[in-house]
């Protein structure tokens, strides 16, 4: 009799907590269509009884995937959908993919996001989404994918990103409005692949912290205002393939350990204050496709390892002031498709070797300094 009890509690407790469930995801549902114009777009989002009670099975609406009648999928990208998130919109517990990207969200990001523990995939992109992002977006630990580009989010990144460290690995905050410093506590993404925060307004130093992201494979922090210089740290991140740090204020020398990034393919460093020679330890970037310099205050020759650089097909370093003849190695970039080093101080004539050049199309050197004749093996370049 004790054990039918106890089955029959069980039995009713879990109901009880479904019916729960239930009627806060029609709660949620609901005024998701109160705060936008969802019924004029899709007519099947309609609720009855002040707004509180679907007309319809939620799971039948556009957009929505449904799991033993619980929402785990909305999916409505360049939908036009205008107004808000509401509040609510933590209640959908189960929900693992949010993909509301280019409509005309308004107004804040909620800060009961932080309930949706299933949460795999959030893309809010292209809204125009404003004030700071909450920093209960760290307490989802299960998100994955994390993408809030073009808004006009603004403030600084919550430090509470980090809390995230095992499970984000897609992370896009690019266009936005955020300032102040890139958090220490970022370098606690262990797991993260991609991350984006160009066309911003943070200001500071990178965070040294960065050389634990050893998983990273994309980091673009261009065009934003960072200052002093790139971290020697940045050897460490041997995964990475793209790196652009574009349009900020960065200062010193490029380190040396820059090098070690052995997988690099995309490397710009451009409209900077980059000063003192190229490292040669450039050529051991044996992957390196095309490399972007200019608009810096480079000074010294353009290294003999640069000819290791077999795979490059784009050398563009103008605006600097480098100096010295175009090395022999040149001729050994068979890859290469642009050369374009004008606005320097290069000296000396042009090396023979340029005609070894197979892959050129196109080479501007102008407003240098080189001087004697045009070698005959030019006439190679067909």
């Amino acid at each position: 009799m004790l054990k039918l009890f106890s089955m029959l509690w069980v039995l009713s407790h879990t109901s009880a907590t479904r019916v729960e469930q239930l009627s806060n995801q029609n709660k949620s549902m609901c005024h998701f269509v109160q705060a936008t114009n969802l019924h004029s777009l899709f007519p099947e989002w309609n609720c009855i009884s002040a707004g509180r009670v679907p007309l319809s099975n939620p799971c039948t609406w556009t957009g929505v995937t449904c799991n033993e009648s619980l929402v785990i999928y909305i999916d409505l990208p360049n939908s036009k959908i205008a107004g808000s998130v509401p509040s609510d919109l933590g209640y959908l517990t189960d929900l693992q993919y949010l993909d509301m990207h280019g409509n005309q969200f308004k107004s804040f990001i909620p800060s009961a996001i932080g309930y949706l523990s299933s949460l795999t995939y959030l893309d809010l992109s292209e809204n125009m989404f404003s004030t700071p992002i909450p920093s209960e977006i760290g307490k989802l630990s299960s998100l994955m994918y994390m993408i809030l580009s073009t808004n006009l989010l603004s403030s600084s990144i919550p430090s509470t990103i980090s809390l995230l460290s095992s499970s984000l690995i897609y992370l896009d905050l690019s266009l936005n409005k955020l300032v102040s410093t890139i958090p220490f506590s970022i370098g606690s993404l262990l797991s993260i692949q991609v991350m984006a925060l160009n066309s911003n307004k943070l200001l500071g130093a990178i965070p040294t912290s960065l050389y634990l992201m050893r998983n990273l494979q994309y980091l673009d922090l261009s065009v934003n205002h960072l200052t002093s210089s790139l971290p020697s740290t940045i050897g460490f991140l041997t995964n990475i393939q793209h790196l652009d740090m574009d349009q900020n204020v960065l200062t010193s020398s490029i380190p040396s350990s820059i090098g070690w990034l052995r997988a690099l393919r995309y490397l710009r460093l451009s409209n900077n204050q980059f000063r003192d020679s190229i490292p040669s330890s450039i050529g051991y970037l044996s992957t390196l496709t095309y490399l972007y310099f200019y608009s810096n205050s480079l000074t010294g020759p353009l290294p003999s390892s640069i000819g290791l650089l077999s795979y490059l097909k784009l050398l563009y370093i103008p605006y600097n002031s480098l100096t010295g003849p175009l090395p022999s190695s040149i001729g050994l970039m068979s890859s290469l498709q642009v050369l374009y080093i004008s606005y320097n101080s290069l000296t000396g004539p042009l090396p023979s070797s340029i005609g070894l050049m197979s892959s050129l199309n196109y080479i501007e050197l102008r407003y240098n300094y080189l001087s004697g004749s045009i070698p005959s093996s030019i006439g190679l370049l067909s």
